[in-house]
């Protein structure tokens, strides 16, 4: 069926489904009622899927790794201030007022800052913008046999080949070289392999709150992807392999 029977059908299973008639439907967004599952290949001692499969990969898988490892440097390194950030709407969201475009994560960090410095709060201030850098993780479309264009041939993004280092398209990603050494540093330290994510020069891509933020605080980053399978559908799906090694990388940067 074409894209335009298929919304027909759709409609029509609705209406029979909700007893609504013949009333115009407007919208219809479909999410995913199911748990997520292991899936592939087994591997590992509990013989366990090889990917994860479920919804809202993008972006909660990064969130929950974020707070996990966040909880667990509680205590650690005293003169060391790890810090996640969740922003709202992401950046669809960016230019509302807690978004990243915002003044909020720039104005609630300098209250933490000031009010912990015994010397002047500017220059405290612009020292620890200084001494910052953050990293943006979001998820990193993987590269899909059945839509090879959409790729560089050269940078191929694998499941289970690791995180995307990536390289921005103009400003798109906060990734420039300074940040890009430190992080790779991080990544051997850690034991991450790294792939490295370059769009195609002839095709505009997607971007991140991370530019956003960097230019918002003046601190440097870079953009970090996890490899997944139908990137914003109902149902995504990321190598759990990537998502240990991605752990291993967040808290190595966090333990500096």
């Amino acid at each position: 069926a074409n894209p335009g029977d298929t919304k027909t059908l759709a409609q029509k299973l609705l209406r029979e489904k909700l007893e609504l008639g013949d009333e115009e439907i407007c919208e219809i967004q479909l999410c995913s009622a199911h748990k997520a599952q292991q899936i592939g290949l087994p591997t590992g001692a509990q013989n366990n899927g090889e990917l994860l499969s479920g919804a809202r990969m993008d972006d909660m898988s990064m969130v929950y790794l974020l707070l996990e490892e966040l909880r667990q440097q509680s205590g650690k390194k005293p003169e060391r201030w790890p810090v996640a950030i969740f922003c709202n709407g992401e950046e669809v969201g960016s230019r509302t007022y807690e978004g990243a475009a915002s003044n909020f994560v720039s104005s609630v960090l300098q209250r933490i800052v000031r009010n912990s410095c015994t010397e002047t709060a500017e220059e405290y201030w612009a020292q620890t913008q200084a001494r910052s850098f953050f990293l943006s993780l979001d998820g990193a479309h993987a590269s899909h046999p059945c839509y090879p264009e959409a790729f560089d041939p050269h940078y191929e993004i694998n499941m289970g080949a690791g995180p995307a280092l990536k390289l921005p398209n103009g400003a798109s990603y906060s990734s420039e070289p300074f940040g890009i050494a430190r992080i790779q540093a991080v990544a051997t330290r850690s034991g991450c392999r790294l792939q490295i994510a370059a769009p195609r020069s002839d095709k505009p891509t997607g971007s991140t709150i991370g530019p956003i933020l960097s230019s918002q605080l003046g601190v440097r980053g870079v953009d970090i992807g996890l490899p997944m399978y139908a990137m914003h559908s109902i149902q995504e799906t990321i190598s759990l392999q990537d998502y240990l090694s991605l752990q291993a990388l967040v808290r190595g940067y966090y333990e500096g």
